[in-house]
């Protein structure tokens, strides 16, 4: 005969009942009457264990339906008990501990010492994403490049008249009146199209010098050529 059962069961008569199978996620009772429920719930009455994420959005566990102890990630404790997101209470916190304490900031923020999260723009000019006040791993836009200091620097201060690139030495948009050249730098259009002064490709001209007149082949042609007496022509076809 069982004089008494290890938690989790309750005795009735001389055999043990599992709790939970008396009340859905009880962990403690007596034969009919649930006293602890598993962690995730609360006891709402003697027969009845709901999930702490059921009246409190977020919560993993909680004391009743109105204290919640732990929030989800990205969530935390607030003044009310309540799941609160961290970014509602440090600017830029993805994951927190407490309302005050980030534990992890958002990819445009940094964490620092104090435990809140700054902008990595306050600290690193032209910084998109980074790790610290002094490292960044991406820029704001192809018009910079991550230099070995790990900060971000204009593309033309690598590439001579390049305004947005893919890395310290590949051009991938030049300046208005040069194109991409082999060895991915920029070159003048006029030193692949004689007369040319803006181009989208080494062999397509888009508008020529004064006095010259665009041709069906995207050269350039001096006006007087095929129109007698003219000087100044948008095209020469």
């Amino acid at each position: 005969v069982c004089g008494s059962c290890v938690t989790g069961y309750a005795l009735n008569g001389s055999t043990c009942v599992l709790c939970s199978s008396v009340v859905t996620q009880c962990s403690a009772c007596t034969v009919s009457v649930c006293t602890s429920c598993n962690t995730g719930y609360f006891l709402n009455t003697s027969t009845s264990c709901v999930s702490c994420g059921t009246p409190l959005s977020n919560c993993l566990t909680c004391n009743s339906a109105s204290a919640c102890t732990t929030c989800a990630s990205g969530f935390t404790v607030g003044s009310t008990n309540t799941c609160v997101t961290c970014s509602s209470q440090i600017t830029g916190c993805n994951t927190c501990s407490t309302t005050s304490t980030c534990t992890a900031c958002s990819p445009s923020y940094y964490l620092t010492s104090g435990n809140t999260c700054t902008l990595c723009t306050n600290s690193l000019a032209n910084c998109s994403i980074c790790t610290s006040s002094s490292v960044c791993t991406s820029c704001v836009n192809n018009q910079y490049v991550l230099a070995s200091n790990n900060t971000c620097v204009a593309c033309n201060q690598f590439i001579s008249n390049c305004t947005s690139c893919s890395s310290a030495s590949v051009c991938t948009v030049c300046t208005s009146g040069y194109t991409i050249s082999s060895g991915n730098q920029c070159s003048l259009c006029s030193s692949f199209i004689n007369n040319c002064s803006t181009c989208s490709s080494q062999s397509t001209c888009t508008q020529c010098n004064v006095n010259y007149g665009l041709t069906n082949s995207s050269l350039c042609e001096l006006c007087s050529t095929p129109l007698t007496g003219c000087s100044t022509c948008t095209n020469v076809n």
